[in-house]
């Protein structure tokens, strides 16, 4: 699903309503959201505001600057938005995940490092 389909669908909103608030026609944002249509930067600005989010995010690009693990990505902000709309169960069970999936991770290191130790 694109990422303006996925904007709209999450907030219960129609083609229609997304047009009304741009100042576009239903079936211009129907192809804007299949992709058979492109966009100029205005309506891209016009998009980032309605849907409060940015115009790279909009469109897949990502920078990419070096050292900067603080950086988020498309994806990672395509989970972070899911992750607000889940129950808060849900929420609770992604997050043990996570916690779990992180614990390896720094298990891993720490072995890791203590090897490197060892052979030096």
């Amino acid at each position: 699903m694109n990422k303006l389909k996925y904007l709209r669908i999450m907030r219960e909103l129609s083609q229609k309503d997304v047009a009304d608030a741009i100042n576009k026609s239903q079936q211009a944002y129907g192809s804007y959201e299949k992709g058979n249509r492109g966009m100029d930067i205005e309506t891209l600005k016009l998009l980032a505001d309605f849907y409060n989010v940015s115009i790279d995010f909009l469109v897949d690009h990502q920078v990419h600057e070096k050292n900067n693990d603080a950086q988020i990505s498309s994806d990672e902000l395509t989970l972070i938005m899911r992750y607000r709309m889940i129950s808060d169960t849900a929420k609770g069970i992604v997050d043990t995940i996570i916690d779990s999936e992180f614990e390896k991770v720094i298990k891993e290191k720490e072995d890791k490092t203590e090897t490197d130790l060892k052979q030096a």
